[in-house]
């Protein structure tokens, strides 16, 4: 907004956005990190909720500091736990991770205007795990002990996952 004054944002709160998979509901279970950036200035997040990653004690003069009647470009990066909770081992491969920020999500100081009452941001569509099998995991029974060329090995169970464990569902 042109009224002399920049915009200054002292914190951030990035919500789950419709486009959020139910899967994925408790970010407390797959998000190990998260980082705000404006491609100059990144802040780690202070704490990631079950639905939410706060981002406090953003520097007003750098990361936070929009100039008067300007816009600024932010991006949010994040990272897996290597040890997903929940059913997640299992299912988190497909599903996607939908991010949004909503004006109220938005702190500014006083001194500073130019935020928009009602205004929101998303990521769109949501952003896909994809998990890359790296190996072979026998579920059922046990791996075999003996085996021979054309010898049919009955109720065998394999699951294809990644260096983590975590199971690559369409792998083939």
């Amino acid at each position: 907004q042109d009224d002399g004054n920049p915009t200054l944002i002292s914190a951030m709160t990035i919500t789950q956005a419709a486009t959020n998979s139910a899967t994925l509901a408790d970010w407390t279970q797959s998000i190990a990190g998260a980082l705000l950036t404006d491609g100059a200035t990144t802040l780690a997040a202070s704490a990631i909720n079950p639905t939410n990653i706060q981002f406090t004690g953003i520097n007003t003069a750098t990361l936070g500091l929009v100039a008067d009647n300007a816009t600024k470009t932010y991006s949010l990066k994040i990272w897996l736990k290597t040890a997903l909770g929940g059913t997640l081992p299992t299912t988190i491969d497909g599903k996607g991770f939908g991010f949004e920020i909503l004006t109220s999500g938005v702190t500014a100081s006083t001194s500073g205007t130019g935020l928009l009452p009602g205004q929101i941001q998303n990521s769109g569509s949501a952003d896909v795990v994809t998990v890359v099998a790296s190996k072979l995991n026998f579920i059922t029974p046990s791996a075999p002990t003996n085996a021979s060329v054309n010898v049919a090995i009955p109720n065998i169970l394999i699951e294809a996952v990644d260096n983590n464990g975590t199971r690559d569902l369409d792998y083939s």
